[in-house]
């Protein structure tokens, strides 16, 4: 890897994992749409897919606050979904994806910010949330950022935001033990990305330590805010990536 695009790398994929660490999601909207400009998109999502590897060790502490009634069903719609976007990989264009994204993620945000009393009926519906389980994760198979569909779930159904990162935090790390599974066997791991992990993992540690941390610090409105303004970047990166394919 170039050295000039090395420290650039390591600088989005830290700020990758902040991010993860606070909220539970968004490494991957928020590494890859910037790393598949400087390094291609098979390199930057195999990055962002180690990223949000290492994020796997906050589950050892975030594991008790999963509320398995709302979790189980995202479970049971994200690891066939997960399986069926990786097998559809060479088959869907990309483009079509990230406006079908986009187009989700705005609606969502049109609701939640518009019409916050607005509730959706049935929500909480096993169907709906085994659905929703699908979609992201075939959108991680796919374009590795399968996020959205299960963070705008989880945040009309979870109690807290301890619950709400608690059940993203297990639900991406299943979705991403499988990509990995097969990611390996594929030959994605290149020197290249091997050399940018090992140089990157010390910020890892540091930038979910921080993350960790943050998370605490923040109450419940402003985090739902936070939320809001993380799908928002998402949403503007998504379409930069339409705009620039």
């Amino acid at each position: 890897m170039d050295e000039y695009i090395l420290p650039i790398t390591i600088a989005v994929l830290t700020l990758a994992t902040l991010g993860h660490a606070i909220f539970g999601f968004g490494g991957g909207l928020i590494a890859i749409p910037i790393l598949s400009i400087l390094i291609g998109v098979r390199e930057a999502v195999t990055l962002s897919l180690v990223q949000q590897m290492v994020t796997v060790i906050l589950l050892s502490r975030t594991l008790r606050h999963v509320d398995w009634q709302i979790t189980a069903p995202l479970l049971v719609g994200m690891l066939p979904g997960t399986i069926a976007g990786i097998a559809m990989l060479s088959s869907l264009n990309d483009t079509v994806l990230r406006v079908s994204l986009s187009v989700f993620i705005f609606l969502y945000l049109v609701k939640s910010i518009g019409f916050p009393n607005l509730v959706l009926a049935g929500i909480r519906h096993r169907g709906w949330g085994a659905f929703a389980g699908f979609l992201g994760g075939s959108f991680q198979g796919l374009i590795g950022t399968g996020g959205p569909p299960v963070v705008m779930y989880l945040n009309e159904t979870a109690s807290s935001k301890d619950v709400f990162r608690a059940g993203l935090l297990l639900l991406l790390a299943v979705s991403n033990i499988v990509r990995l599974g097969i990611s390996v066997p594929a030959g994605l791991f290149t020197d290249s990305v091997i050399e940018a992990s090992l140089y990157t993992m010390p910020f890892f540690l540091i930038a979910m330590w921080i993350g960790d941390k943050l998370m605490s610090r923040i109450d419940e409105k402003h985090y739902t805010n936070a939320v809001y303004v993380v799908l928002t970047i998402s949403l503007i990166l998504l379409l930069a990536e339409v705009v620039r394919s």
